[in-house]
């Protein structure tokens, strides 16, 4: 933020890491805490995890209690759990965080969802933050004279040019292969 100011508007801002380096749960977090209050809106795009689960991880990093509580209930049996949990939901509820599951959509249905949900959501020219979990591919066709590196490159450019589009600060994540 020093040096450059945070995220900006018609940029594309990549996280790349190894498998398991907590790539999603920073994009996560860093939507939810930038929609909080409302007063800009996040939209997230996941391509491997469904809504409910990312709400249960919202509330587990919020409040403390682990997932198993949550998703089987048992934080009610426990006073203390009651106490954080329902603190972790009223942090929850003021967030202009959308998360929509998109695996199997191409860039091109994606770019698609993402402008008509920006009119719909957020209005011609308003702030938002996209977080795109994360780059790879989910239906773009690779083969012939196009290869899987072009694909992701295509993407990358499709992404970069929605974001100059939309004047969205755009956030994303890529897994780093093991030579780095």
């Amino acid at each position: 933020n020093r040096m450059y100011g945070g995220l900006r508007p018609g940029n594309l801002h990549a996280i790349v890491a190894r498998p398991g380096q907590g790539k999603s749960t920073f994009i996560m977090d860093l939507c939810r805490k930038i929609s909080e209050g409302g007063k800009v809106k996040a939209l997230l795009l996941d391509t491997e995890m469904d809504t409910q689960d990312v709400k249960f991880r919202i509330a587990s990093a919020l409040s403390g209690v682990g997932l198993w509580h949550l998703e089987t209930g048992n934080w009610r049996k426990n006073p203390e759990l009651v106490e954080k949990t329902r603190n972790a939901f009223k942090k929850i509820k003021d967030c202009e965080l959308y998360h929509y599951p998109v695996g199997n959509k191409n860039i091109d249905q994606l770019c698609s969802f993402v402008r008509r949900w920006a009119m719909v959501h957020v209005g011609r020219g308003n702030p938002f933050v996209l977080g795109y979990d994360y780059i790879k591919l989910t239906g773009e066709r690779v083969g012939n004279n196009w290869a899987e590196y072009q694909a992701i490159g295509d993407k990358v450019d499709k992404l970069k040019k929605l974001a100059e589009e939309l004047n969205c600060a755009v956030i994303t994540a890529m897994q780093m292969n093991r030579s780095g």
